[in-house]
């Protein structure tokens, strides 16, 4: 084989793994950005519709996000939302995890703090503090390590 040869075929290898490692941050960035939707998880009291978006199912410190509508579907008067976590099963409960309003009246909250301290099915209580008082849904997330 000539040093020509060689030298193209060289060439022609590290452009396939370079093609190869484009492709992979590609999808890897795709995936990321539909983790970052996420999907919401979803429940509804007495007054309102509450979808809690969780984009990471996992232990530890996780960003939540917090829509509340009313039943009508419009942006539900919400003056503060709170998160806790329990587990029945396991007799396992999560100090309260204040969320932030996302703007004015607009219905949703942003929190971040610890939900799971283990894998497993928990069930989030959303607590809402409204002008016609308190109310909760819960949704039930599973967990994984």
């Amino acid at each position: 084989m000539s040093a020509t040869t060689r030298r193209s075929t060289l060439v022609l290898i590290c452009a396939a793994v370079i093609l190869a490692v484009a492709g992979y941050v590609v999808v890897r960035q795709l995936g990321s950005a539909e983790t970052a939707l996420g999907a919401a998880a979803e429940a509804k009291s007495s007054r309102y519709a509450v979808q809690l978006w969780l984009p990471d199912h996992r232990v530890g410190e996780i960003d939540s996000r917090v829509v509340v509508k009313d039943l009508n579907g419009g942006p539900a008067a919400v003056r503060a939302v709170s998160l806790e976590s329990a587990m029945p099963s396991m007799g396992h409960a999560t100090a309260v995890v204040q969320a932030l309003p996302e703007g004015e009246n607009t219905g949703a909250f942003g929190a971040r703090g610890e939900l799971f301290p283990m894998s497993g099915v928990w069930e989030v209580t959303v607590r809402l503090d409204t002008a016609d008082g308190p109310d909760a849904a819960t949704v039930t997330v599973s967990v994984q390590n």
